[in-house]
C-alpha cells in the first residue's frame, strides 16, 4: 500500500499493483507490500489526472470537489482542489473517463470522454460558471491527449490498434514498431533457451543480441534475466494496451537506458464481455519457398477465448483467458541426390563422373566394364546405408522430386497453452487492488 499527501493535505492511502506473473512454470504468485510514502517493486501501470478549476473570469476556484468516474467499471475516485485551484488524481485504471467538478455557489461541470492510457498524466483544465449546483453544464467534446506536464517521450498503443491491426502469429510485441525511434523488433530464437524471447532496438541501441530494453507485464519485471530480453505476453484479446517510452521517462524505470516496454492485460467491468478466436494456417494455402523444391508442411493452429465481467457491481470485478497454439513446422534438407539403380550396384559406367582405383591410378574395371567397382571392393557401411535392414534409416531408393533429386524435411511440432486470471477490487473510493495470475507452458 501507498500513502500519498494530495494537495489539500488529505493522506488518501492508495493500493499499488499486486500482480502475480509467472511465466513457464506452475506456480501462483501473490504480493503485498505495505509501503508508506514510497514506491512499490511494481512499475506504474495506472494514470494520473491532474487540472485546474477556473471560474469563468479565469480565476482559481478552490475547495472544488473534482471525482474521476470509470464509464466501464463505476469506480469513481475523489480529491479536492488547492488554495492555486490545481487537484491531481493518482493510481487511477486505464480506461475512459468522466471528470465531474462541484462547488458552492456554482453550476456543476462535467467533461466527457477522457481518455486514460498506462503510465501517462492526462490534463483536464475545468471551467465552471456561477450558478446554482443543482445545475450541470456537460462538455462532450474530449480534452487533447497531449501530456504536457512530463518530458516522457514515447507512444501508447491503444486497444483498437491491437485488435484491428494485422498481426503476424498474433504477436503484439510486433506493434512495437509503431513508435518513432523503434529500428528493429523481433522474436529471437537464437540463443538456445528453449523458448521465443522479444529483442528490441530503440534509438541506435546496440545490435549485439542483448536487449537494452525494459520489459513489464501488469507492473511485474517480464524479462529473462539470463539474456535480458522480453518474455511472451498474453494473446492480444487479453491485452488492454502498452506503452513505448523511448527517451526522459522516470527513474523509476532505471534498469536499461534504450527504452521501456508497459504491456497491461485487461479488466473486467460492470457488463460482462468476451471473445472466442481461431486463426489458422496451412501448408496448402502457402506459395513454395524460392529454396525449396517443394512446399513444406506447415500447420498452425491458434485459438483460446476470453471472458470477463462484474463480481460485486461498481466494486469487484473479474477476467480470464486462454490460448492456445498447436503448431507443425519443418526444417528442409536440399539437394540430396540420389544413386541410380546402377551406381547402387557399383557401376558408374553411365555417371557423369567415372571412379579410378586408388591402388592402381587406373579406372575401374568389372566385367570388361569400365568404371565399374569389382563387388568385393564395395564398403560394407555404404551397402547397409543404400539397402538398410527392415525398421532402419538409409538412403532413400526412389526420388520424389525430379532430377534424381530427394528432399526431406524434419517435422517440428511446437504447442504451447497460456492462462491468464485477474481479479480487480476497489476496497474503499481511493483504494483499489488486484492480482492476476499469468502462465505459460509449451512443448
Amino acid at each position: 500500500m501507498n500513502i500519498k499527501d494530495l494537495a489539500r493535505g488529505e493522506a488518501q492511502s492508495k493500493i499499488r499493483t499486486v500482480s502475480g506473473i509467472v511465466k513457464h512454470f506452475p506456480m501462483v504468485v501473490l504480493a503485498a507490500a505495505l509501503m508508506p510514502c514510497g514506491q512499490g517493486v511494481a512499475q506504474n501501470i495506472t494514470a494520473t489526472l491532474v487540472g485546474t478549476v477556473k471560474d469563468q473570469q479565469g480565476a482559481v476556484i478552490p475547495e472544488a470537489r473534482v471525482t474521476a468516474k470509470n464509464i466501464e467499471t463505476g469506480i469513481a475516485q475523489a480529491t479536492m482542489s488547492n488554495a492555486l485551484g490545481e487537484y491531481r488524481i493518482e493510481y487511477l485504471p486505464v480506461g475512459r473517463y468522466t471528470v465531474l467538478a462541484t462547488a458552492t455557489g456554482f453550476k456543476k461541470v462535467e467533461q466527457g470522454n477522457v481518455v486514460l492510457t498506462v503510465d501517462e498524466t492526462q490534463r483536464v483544465d475545468l471551467t465552471m460558471t456561477v450558478g446554482a449546483d443543482t445545475e450541470t453544464v456537460t462538455v462532450d467534446a474530449a480534452p487533447p491527449q497531449v501530456d504536457t506536464t512530463t518530458a516522457e517521450i514515447g507512444r501508447t498503443v491503444e486497444n483498437k490498434e491491437i485488435t484491428t491491426l494485422p498481426l503476424v502469429n498474433r504477436d503484439v510485441y510486433t506493434l512495437l514498431a509503431l513508435t518513432p525511434g523503434v529500428q528493429q523488433s523481433a522474436t529471437d530464437t537464437t540463443h538456445g533457451h528453449g523458448m521465443p524471447l522479444q529483442v528490441t532496438y530503440i534509438n541506435g541501441g546496440a545490435n549485439n543480441g542483448e536487449s537494452g530494453v525494459s520489459y513489464y507485464l501488469d507492473g511485474g519485471l517480464n524479462m529473462t534475466f539470463s539474456s535480458n530480453t522480453g518474455l511472451i505476453i498474453p494473446n492480444p484479446d487479453a491485452v488492454d494496451e502498452f506503452r513505448v517510452e523511448t527517451n526522459n521517462y522516470s527513474a523509476e524505470y532505471g534498469r536499461f537506458g534504450a527504452g521501456v516496454v508497459t504491456v497491461i492485460t485487461k479488466s473486467g467491468t460492470n457488463q460482462i464481455h468476451g471473445s472466442a478466436f481461431e486463426f489458422y494456417r496451412d501448408g496448402n494455402f502457402n506459395a513454395t519457398p524460392w529454396d525449396a523444391l517443394s512446399n513444406p508442411p506447415l500447420h498452425r493452429n491458434q485459438f483460446g477465448a476470453t471472458l470477463g465481467g462484474p463480481i460485486v457491481h461498481n466494486r469487484a470485478f473479474f477476467f480470464g483467458s486462454y490460448g492456445g497454439l498447436r503448431q507443425i513446422t519443418s526444417t528442409i534438407l536440399n539437394s540430396a541426390v540420389l544413386p541410380t539403380a546402377l551406381e547402387r550396384q557399383g557401376n558408374f559406367s553411365q555417371s557423369a563422373i567415372i571412379p579410378y582405383d586408388p591402388t592402381t591410378g587406373k579406372l575401374f574395371d568389372y566385367n570388361n566394364t569400365p568404371g565399374w567397382i569389382p563387388p568385393d571392393r564395395l564398403d560394407p557401411t555404404a551397402l547397409a546405408l543404400l539397402n538398410p535392414p527392415a525398421g532402419l534409416p538409409g538412403i532413400p531408393a526412389v526420388p520424389n522430386e525430379p532430377g534424381n533429386v530427394y528432399q526431406a524435411a524434419i517435422v517440428i511440432p511446437y504447442n504451447t497453452d497460456e492462462f491468464l486470471a485477474r481479479v480487480d477490487d476497489s476496497l474503499a473510493q481511493n483504494q483499489r487492488i488486484f492480482v492476476d495470475y499469468y502462465n505459460t507452458s509449451g512443448l
